[in-house]
């Protein structure tokens, strides 16, 4: 739908007094965070930063119902504005309907991204449910950290497949941060020089020049932004939009997103 014609539609929806949708309904993956709650102009940070995640994470996110006290149709020409400046438009993000209401009892809109983080740490769903392809991430991931060895780095990795680590030069070099005891089985027999498992089972992630994550996972850019590692390089490799506002939401501000 070109911009012009979903302008049209949201102002009319605004006037028949319906849901006012940022984008048209659709079929999405995994979670269903709603409603959620939020304040007409205080809290347009928070908005746009909870849009970001949104956009970042569609197939995890679902969709999102968010009750704006204040001037909805305000609050939604101002929201396009911003999230049109970050390079994002309403197809990037899963269902999201804005409606006017107090949301009384909801849980504020701030909370979104890192309920959304702790929701994917500790319910760990398959991931290939999600990414039938995850291979190719898996292997990006690996590629990166081979290239930080192969010029003296040590790295950490927070993976959960050991597809491409046969590419690291010297996996005595790589530190592992993974949820599968399998998997962490076989990397200690690959040669792997730490592995350890992800948190709270394991209290910071071990230290490193480079750590390394998965940039569709936003419970990884969580470990990341709550690490201790003030030195580290931290790096995600990520194949979707992945903007400021959603690393700040994730507290992973310092993390370097790039797709490879």
């Amino acid at each position: 739908m070109s911009s012009r014609p979903r302008k049209a539609f949201l102002e009319a929806q605004l006037k028949s007094g319906q849901a006012l949708p940022i984008t048209a309904p659709v079929q999405r993956l995994r979670l269903s965070l709603e409603p959620w709650t939020a304040a007409w102009p205080q809290d347009r940070v928070a908005l746009v930063q909870a849009l970001a995640v949104a956009a970042a994470f569609p197939e995890l996110v679902g969709a999102v119902r968010i009750m704006i006290a204040g001037d909805v149709e305000a609050a939604l020409a101002t929201l396009l504005e911003d999230l049109a400046a970050l390079g994002l438009s309403p197809d990037d993000l899963p269902t999201v309907e804005l409606m006017a209401g107090d949301g009384a009892g909801a849980a504020h809109v701030g909370a979104l991204p890192a309920t959304l983080a702790a929701s994917c740490e500790y319910e760990r769903r398959s991931w290939t449910e999600v990414f039938p392809h995850d291979d190719v991430q898996h292997a990006a991931v690996w590629a990166l950290a081979a290239d930080a060895v192969a010029s003296g780095r040590t790295v950490t990795v927070l993976a959960e497949s050991l597809d491409g680590l046969g590419e690291v030069p010297s996996p005595d070099r790589i530190s592992m941060v993974c949820g599968q005891p399998a998997v962490r089985r076989r990397a200690r027999r690959s040669g792997v020089g730490a592995v350890v498992p992800r948190p709270p089972a394991a209290r910071y992630l071990p230290a490193a020049d480079v750590i390394v994550c998965d940039g569709r996972r936003p419970d990884d850019l969580a470990l990341l932004g709550g690490s201790r590692s003030d030195r580290s390089e931290m790096v995600a490799v990520n194949v979707r939009s992945l903007t400021a506002p959603a690393l700040a939401a994730l507290g992973a501000g310092r993390v370097r997103a790039i797709t490879r």
